[in-house]
């Protein structure tokens, strides 16, 4: 298994406000890296340092050999990384398969038959094909969680960012969205992904990072993260006896 990634001690900040502080890890090419921590650790930030919304002021990030620190979201996206965000925002006027197919026209840049063919094998992935004349404002929330992951897929990532697919979902909902992401880990996409709800972390991801005021606290085999002292402490609110 080769690395596809490595954040290399990057530093970020908002400002004069510092998020990323020294952190540097590896991803492997067909992992889920799952990342954890409290409020404010920077979780996003780093997803906003890797796809381009945010540029570090110090370290690298390098994705399949190639510096990619000072790339705009765009570039990254033609080389291979895409994004969803915790809170959906699709085009609401525009249907569910016009939605995916502008994934697949402008992140990619192929001619547009090709991109719908694409978008609707996308969409049968995602498990939205019956909703794709559906106007997607009129959709659910678990539908728009899927519409999210179904456009990021559309631009053809080699790595998926995910970044809270669960939240506000039900028990029964977020099973459907881990049972989706299995899927596409079985496809060979690496995922990194930002979840709150630990048991999905620890039952779906190949590794586990956690993050404590922008550093690396753990990182490592999930369950040895879940049951470390780091972690008990500063992320579950644990305290020594």
């Amino acid at each position: 298994m080769s690395t596809i990634m490595t954040v290399d001690k990057i530093f970020a900040a908002y400002g004069k406000f510092k998020v990323l502080n020294d952190l540097s890890f590896d991803v492997e090419e067909g992992q889920v890296l799952g990342v954890i921590g409290p409020n404010g650790a920077g979780k996003t930030t780093l997803m906003n340092a890797i796809c381009g919304l945010l540029i570090p002021y110090k370290g690298r990030i390098v994705f399949e050999g190639k510096d990619i620190t000072k790339l705009s979201p765009d570039a990254r996206c033609r080389y291979g990384i895409g994004r969803t965000y915790q809170i959906p925002k699709p085009f609401e006027r525009l249907t569910v398969f016009e939605n995916v197919l502008l994934g697949a026209a402008y992140g990619t840049g192929r001619p547009e038959r090709a991109s719908a063919k694409d978008a609707a094998e996308i969409l049968q992935t995602t498990g939205l094909l019956a909703l794709g004349d559906r106007l997607a404002g009129s959709l659910t929330l678990l539908n728009r969680k899927r519409l999210e992951i179904a456009r990021a897929l559309a631009t053809q990532p080699k790595l998926l960012l995910l970044d809270e697919v669960a939240a506000g979902l039900t028990d029964a909902e977020v099973r459907e969205v881990m049972e989706l992401v299995e899927y596409l880990k079985g496809t060979g996409i690496t995922i990194i992904w930002i979840e709150h709800v630990i048991k999905t972390m620890a039952e779906s991801t190949d590794k586990l990072l956690c993050l404590a005021i922008g550093t690396k606290l753990v990182y490592g085999d999930p369950m040895d993260v879940m049951h470390s002292k780091e972690v008990e402490e500063v992320y579950l609110g644990v305290d020594e006896e």
